[in-house]
């Protein structure tokens, strides 16, 4: 089932994480940052934005009462968009579990 996206009216989103444009049905392309996040490109305005595609699931899908800044990977991987796997949270939080993950390190 399609969702249109918050702050990108023009597209929809599965829970899977297919985008596509609505005027067109056309589904959006996937690529990777060197970051190694999942990104798909929007436009608004007439102007492009890149975006990560786990930052538009969770704005569509997962409710952030506490208007929480950031979206957390619980398993640490980038590439597991699966919405069950993210959740809103705060930088700290964030910095905290790369830690606790070993995803980073204090070398």
């Amino acid at each position: 089932m399609w969702h249109t996206i918050p702050n990108y009216p023009d597209y929809e989103i599965t829970k899977s994480g297919i985008v596509r444009r609505k005027a067109n049905g056309r589904i959006k392309s996937i690529y990777f940052n060197d970051s190694g996040y999942k990104m798909v490109g929007v436009i608004k305005n007439g102007k492009s934005f890149p975006e990560r595609l786990h930052r538009l699931l969770a704005f569509t899908f997962i409710p952030n009462p506490d208007n929480l800044p950031q979206i957390n990977h619980k398993d640490g991987n980038k590439a597991n968009i699966d919405i069950s796997n993210l959740e809103w949270c705060t930088q700290s939080y964030n910095t905290k579990h790369a830690f606790a993950t070993g995803l980073a390190n204090n070398t």
